[in-house]
């Protein structure tokens, strides 16, 4: 099934409900004392036009990185996943989980454009990735797709303007690891300038950044390739955030035991220069997540990254300050969902798929941290209990990042049906939207929006709505 881009328009704030917040003594803190991990270097950048990309050049072959590194077996073991599992399946019913379609109003948006996105018959040979890895930005004028191979470019009526490029060829003027094997991809627009990043993973030794020159995603872009191998490990599961400052970016270290956090200086790169970097490493805390502003941007200097600690309800907040001149990184709080939304949650599960197999959907850590107004914004895949058995669903969280307290949290289910792979986004007056995959043993795995406006009361979820059905 081809992926499908849905334009939403419209549709959020809320009121405070304070959580006290602990540290979790079984941590471990490998950091090396005064920032003695930091690494600093500086990048010449090189240009290129991706309107003179060949649209669907193949790249025909891909190594196995499934079969290299698994990401999930990187902090758990197999009979430790086993055990989570048979946990998440004995969790007895929960009264706390909100089950959509019983008290959820009408969601305030309307569908906008709606169009195919990158096929797997249009770009980069047999060489396909699994997991696909979709990623989106959208700018005034623009949307940019990349999956686990390839990055298009449209205009908001879905015309095609670039590609669909295999990233290897999109960043072919590196060379180096970005044109042997690139994934995992990130793409962001950072409304503070008017501009694009599209980065990849360069074979777990560089992180591949190309920025917009200007607002037109179409046009030219500065490329640079960061050596990110610090001590020999391998440099996995980027995830980023646009920062006043930097890209920040966070990622899994595999042979280090460690999660890792940069700073790109962003505005060398915007304006072509020679471009440095910091690191730091966040001892046994794994996949570190940047959180990505959107709307006004902070005044503090603090950069904040949320970390997967324990549990699948259980996060570590960081705040990074002037990472290019004090540099000074903070282990600011452990912030526990659960405790405020009340549902006992677990490992997720595998879910049922219409004609037979599952998916693999085990994964409980959070993919994006959005930053509007105060607040950082998180939403993660969770198993509960809804009144007639373990299925997986949504967890959803707002942080005052100032306070690093839970402003409101919940978790919401269906009977029999299994959401995954949540994601979320908030705009300017505070309404929220979480887009996520629903399936069972009687349906195709389908798009589905749940949503709330800024008036809501806390912790609640208007409803959901189909996106587009599975096939």
């Amino acid at each position: 099934m081809k992926p499908t881009l849905v334009l939403a328009a419209g549709l959020l704030v809320v009121c405070c409900l304070s959580l006290a917040t602990t540290q979790d003594p079984a941590y471990t803190d490998n950091r090396p004392a005064l920032a003695a991990a930091r690494a600093q270097s500086l990048v010449e950048p090189v240009t290129v036009f991706a309107a003179d990309l060949v649209p669907g050049s193949v790249k025909a072959l891909r190594p196995d990185r499934e079969g290299e590194r698994s990401r999930i077996e990187s902090s758990f073991s197999e009979q430790e996943i086993r055990q989570l599992i048979a946990q998440a399946l004995a969790l007895p019913a929960d009264p706390d989980v909100q089950l959509l379609g019983e008290s959820e109003g009408p969601l305030g948006f309307s569908l906008g454009t709606s169009f195919d996105s990158i096929d797997v018959s249009e770009c980069c040979g047999s060489g396909t990735l699994n997991p696909p890895d979709p990623e989106l930005a959208v700018g005034p004028d623009h949307v940019v797709a990349l999956v686990n191979a390839a990055v298009e470019v449209y205009d908001k009526s879905g015309t095609s303007l670039v590609g669909p490029i295999d990233l290897e060829s999109f960043y072919s003027a590196l060379g180096g690891g970005c044109t042997i094997f690139a994934f995992d991809p990130n793409v962001l627009y950072d409304e503070s300038e008017d501009r694009y990043i599209i980065a990849a993973d360069g074979n777990g030794d560089d992180y591949c950044v190309a920025v917009s020159q200007t607002g037109d995603a179409a046009g030219a872009y500065n490329l640079y390739s960061f050596p990110v191998d610090v001590g020999g490990a391998f440099f996995d599961y980027p995830h980023a955030g646009v920062g006043v400052d930097a890209i920040y970016v966070g990622a899994n270290m595999f042979g280090s035991g460690t999660g890792r956090i940069f700073a790109f200086d962003k505005l060398a790169m915007y304006a072509g220069l020679h471009a440095g970097s910091v690191t730091e490493d966040l001892g046994s805390d794994s996949t570190p997540q940047p959180m990505n502003i959107k709307g006004s941007f902070p005044t503090d200097g603090k950069h904040y990254i949320i970390t997967s600690r324990s549990g699948a309800g259980v996060f570590e907040l960081y705040s990074w300050e002037d990472p290019f001149g004090a540099n000074t990184l903070t282990d600011v709080a452990t912030i526990d969902l659960p405790a405020v939304h009340g549902v006992t949650v677990g490992f997720g599960v595998s879910s049922p798929q219409s004609g037979g197999g599952s998916i693999n959907s085990i994964d409980p850590r959070a993919l994006d941290f959005e930053y509007r107004d105060g607040s950082g914004w998180l939403t993660n895949l969770v198993s509960c209990n809804p009144g007639a058995g373990t299925v997986n669903c949504v967890q959803w969280g707002q942080v005052d990042v100032g306070t690093a307290t839970v402003t409101q949290a919940g978790v919401f289910a269906t009977e029999g049906e299994y959401r995954i792979f949540p994601d979320l986004a908030v705009n300017g007056c505070g309404d929220m939207l979480i887009g996520y995959t629903k399936t069972n043993s009687g349906i195709f795995p389908s798009v589905w929006v749940a949503g709330r406006a800024a008036g809501d009361p806390a912790g609640a979820i208007q409803g959901e709505i189909e996106i587009k059905a599975g096939e």
